[in-house]
C-alpha cells in the first residue's frame, strides 16, 4: 500500500462480529504514517499503528491499518 493507491475501506466497528459493513468508503490514499506509542509503562511495551489517510468524496477519512479494513482496488505506479 502506498500514496496514490485507490482503496475501499471501512471501520471495523461498522462490521462488528463479521456482519456486513454499514458504510464503505472508496478513495485515494493521501498519507501513510507509522506511529509508535507506549502501551504499558510498567512493562515497557510499545504499540505500533499505521495511520492511513484516504480522500473520499472531498474529505479525508483516517483509518488504522491494524484495526480497520482496507482493500487495495488499484495500485498506482
Amino acid at each position: 500500500m502506498r500514496v496514490g493507491d485507490m482503496v475501499k475501506a471501512w471501520y471495523m466497528t461498522s462490521a462488528f462480529n463479521g456482519a456486513e459493513p454499514s458504510e464503505t468508503y472508496t478513495g485515494i490514499i493521501t498519507g501513510l504514517e507509522v506511529k509508535t506509542s507506549l502501551f504499558s509503562d510498567k512493562y515497557s511495551i510499545t504499540q505500533t499503528e499505521t495511520i492511513v489517510e484516504v480522500l473520499c468524496e472531498g474529505k479525508i477519512k483516517t483509518f488504522v491499518m491494524e484495526e480497520d479494513n482496507i482493500e487495495v482496488i488499484y495500485e498506482s505506479h
